[in-house]
């Protein structure tokens, strides 16, 4: 994607758009921000996450199939499982999705302020997340979900 300068120039734009992503990551990004927004606000509070709030704040109903052809329950269900064996989240319930907290790895990712930034990562992803059912929204997440992801990576790999 090339965006034209203030002097008129051609710029490749270094943000991930949702056209260059399969809609299976697509999904699992949007999913992923919604759930990470959550947790980020209810923190250090344990939060259900509720497969229809998700849904309903990506402008989707729980029951509609997406464009990777899966449900969003199954796409859901599976995010969730994701994040919980690679440690992006904990649950203190009987559940996956069940009283979830973010564990410290996440939460670090997500309270870098960068330099260009005055705000954290998690509060970017809260902000995105409120535009999520829109198309500048849901560019926005998988932006802030690979770079929140990748520092996440970053972090793992130094400790």
């Amino acid at each position: 994607m090339t965006k034209l300068s203030e002097a008129g120039e051609h710029e490749t734009a270094d943000m991930t758009t949702l056209k260059s992503l399969p809609p299976n990551i697509q999904e699992f990004n949007e999913i992923t921000a919604v759930i990470f927004s959550q947790l980020y606000i209810s923190h250090p509070m344990p939060k259900t996450i509720d497969p229809t709030e998700v849904a309903s704040t990506l402008g989707i109903s729980a029951s509609e199939t997406m464009p990777s052809g899966r449900t969003f329950n199954d796409v859901f269900g599976h995010t969730v499982n994701w994040l919980l064996t690679q440690k992006f989240i904990f649950s203190h319930g009987s559940f996956p999705r069940e009283r979830v907290i973010l564990t410290d790895k996440a939460l670090v990712a997500m309270n870098v302020v960068p330099p260009s930034l005055n705000q954290s990562r998690g509060s970017e992803l809260v902000d995105a997340s409120k535009q999520a059912a829109s198309e500048t929204g849901k560019n926005r997440i998988a932006e802030l979900v690979g770079t929140v992801l990748g520092s996440i990576a970053k972090t793992m790999m130094e400790g």
